[in-house]
């Protein structure tokens, strides 16, 4: 009789492991579906913002046009893409424009 118990605990005991097992398995496989899961709606998400994209619901924001017409008939455009408003020069007449007030080595007074 006591060894029966004994192989019954040890029975139980194995049984109990291979559901402990089993449990960690579904836990693991849950993380790893849960990061699926995410990756797909982030792919989801970067495919309707392209779709959107492509369609036009989604205008580039414009830049600005600094650019002046000129006494010759062609146009001043900037001469310094970061300071558009500094010097200005036509490219037609080769005359140039300069707004010493934008100027970005102005001296102070």
């Amino acid at each position: 009789m006591l060894f029966s118990k004994k192989k019954k605990i040890v029975s139980l005991e194995k049984q109990n492991e291979r559901l402990l097992n089993e449990i960690k398995n579904l836990e693991e496989n849950e993380i790893a579906l849960k990061n699926y899961i995410e990756q797909l709606k982030e792919k989801v998400n970067d495919l309707l913002w392209e779709q959107a994209h492509q369609e036009g619901l989604f205008d580039e924001p414009e830049e600005p046009d600094y650019s002046e017409a000129c006494s010759c008939g062609g146009t001043f455009t900037p001469m310094y893409d970061e300071h558009p408003n500094w010097i200005k020069f036509c490219s037609t007449c080769d005359s140039r424009f300069e707004n010493y007030d934008a100027s970005p080595i102005k001296e102070p007074v």
